[in-house]
């Protein structure tokens, strides 16, 4: 059987990437799991990309 995988994308300054770090390093039951960390900085990405825009126009209300 193979082994599960997970990818986990930590954002660096997130609180709830810390507890999904620490859940997949110290819980039993991921202890059988190839777990690939990629660090990412969301803010970051968010700034990359445009906003969302809405077109009002064709919203009916």
């Amino acid at each position: 059987i193979a082994r599960l995988k997970i990818t986990l994308y930590v954002n660096i300054i997130s609180l709830f990437t810390y507890k999904a770090y620490y859940i997949l390093r110290s819980d039993s039951v991921f202890k059988s799991v190839d777990v690939t960390y990629m660090p990412v900085f969301l803010s970051g990405l968010i700034n990359k990309i445009s906003p969302l825009t809405l077109n009002i126009a064709r919203i009916k209300l």
